[in-house]
This record gives structure tokens, sequence and C-alpha cells, in this order.
């Protein structure tokens, strides 16, 4: 009898070790556990050529345009006019905002279509300043990226659709924002689905390797869904929850009963 109860005692401990994550399975960027024992504090210790990832405006994107210039108000066509309508500041910005059409361009008052398809958001600026200088005096032009959404599903703390003003959002900093991934988040297999053009791509990263700082898919682009499986042993450890108690239960019965045997 009491072989039996320290059997099941043992099969009991082995389910709750099971269920556990190890670290090496829930830490991002890892390096090789050689090379960390030999890394000098306060060093730079490794040196990645992560390919320079700038976004490229394209049809069917919003963007906010701001010009201010030396002009005074009452002559300023840009200051008065407000594409979206907005008022207060309480309407949605995607609204208020110049939509990219099919030929690439944005439909300015005074102004015209300046076309910015293609351009990045440093470009644009640009582009868009040389335009105006000849209605306004010393102007400045800021130009916001509205629509670059993604999705994060899965094992993370927050699920949802995510919106940045930064087209340089890497899937760390996305992970971040969405509260980090569950302890039960499969790090090694990250999918991201992307669409590109009429196709759609699906790829996998690496979040435990620091080598993913190199990957094409480490910066998202608008529209990114990524998706974080479960590690097997999640659909483990919920058997485990579900059914430890009663077998804490039964140990407890059994170990009684064997005493007053005994």
């Amino acid at each position: 009898m009491l072989s039996r109860i320290v059997v099941f005692a043992l099969l009991l401990g082995g389910m709750l070790f099971t269920a556990c994550v190890p670290v090496r399975k829930q830490t991002y960027l890892q390096e090789r556990q050689n090379e960390l024992q030999h890394y000098p504090k306060d060093t730079v210790v490794k040196r990645f050529t992560a390919e320079e990832y700038t976004y490229r405006l394209r049809a069917g994107d919003v963007v906010s345009v701001r010009i201010t210039s030396l002009t005074p108000e009452q002559w300023d066509f840009f200051q008065k006019s407000n594409p979206g309508g907005a008022q207060n500041g309480q309407q949605d910005p995607l609204l208020s905002g110049y939509v990219i059409s099919p030929e690439g361009a944005i439909q300015l008052p005074v102004v015209g279509a300046v076309t910015i398809a293609g351009l990045s958001i440093i470009e644009a600026n640009q582009h868009l300043q040389q335009q105006v200088e000849q209605y306004l005096k010393n102007p400045t032009v800021h130009i916001k990226l509205l629509n670059f959404n993604y999705t994060l599903l899965g094992e993370v703390n927050s699920q949802g659709t995510f919106n940045t003003y930064d087209p340089r959002m890497n899937i760390l900093q996305a992970v971040g924002r969405a509260g980090g991934l569950t302890e039960f988040a499969d790090r090694a297999n990250v999918k991201i689905v992307r669409k590109m053009g009429e196709e759609v791509e699906i790829a996998f990263v690496n979040l435990l390797d620091d080598d993913v700082i190199t990957s094409p898919y480490f910066y998202l682009r608008p529209d990114d869904v990524v998706v974080v499986r479960p590690l097997k042993v999640k659909t483990f450890n919920n058997f485990t929850a579900r059914n430890i108690s009663l077998g804490l239960s039964v140990l407890s019965i059994l170990s009684i009963l064997y005493l007053r045997v005994m």
C-alpha cells in the first residue's frame, strides 16, 4: 500500500515538473551559452548588419499633412482647409487625412495633385515642401502616416489591432505594446501574415534567437498579422490544473487510510 502511495506521489510530482516552461523557451534574443560566459560588462558584445528598412508610401495610405509658414493666417489657405471636416480634434484621424489615390497622389487645395506614392515619409516631406514654396513663405511640412495598423493574435497578453505613427515599428516593439507574450507562447515559431500586392506571404520568425534582428520580417508593415501559437505544454498544463486538486485529494485520503490501518 505504501509503495503505491509513493509511486502516485512521484507521478503527481512529475506532472507538476513537466508542466513548467523552461526559461530558455521564454527568453527573447538569446545568445549562445558559451558566448554569454565570456561577455565583458558594459561593452558592445555583438554587431549585426541589419537591412535598413524604410517604409514607402503607397496607394490607399492615409496621411495627415500639416503645413506651417510665415505667411499671415488670412492668406494661408492651408490653415483654412480641413480635408475631413474634423471638429475640436474629436473626429477619427483617418477621416481627416488625405488618401493617396490609385495614381499615387494626394489632392491639396490650390496646389492640386501631388504624387507621393513610392516616397519615404522624409522624401514626401521634402517633395511637398518644394511644391508649396511658391505659395507660402518659408513653409515647413509635416507628414504622418495614419493607417499603420497591425494585429496580434494568440498567446499575447492583449490581443487586438493596434495603430502606430512610427513607420519603423518592429515585432519586439509590437509585442511590448501588447503587454508581452504569455508564459506558454511559442516564441520560436511566431507567424507573420503579410499582404504584398495581390499575394499574401506567410513567414515564421524566432524571437528566441538574436539573429531575428536581421530578418526581413523584423520590421512590421501596415496590416501585418502576427500569430503566436501556444507551446504543446499548455495543453498538458491545462490538464494538470484540472486534475491536480483531485490527485492531491486522492493522495490525502490514501495516506489517511494507510495510517489508520497501520
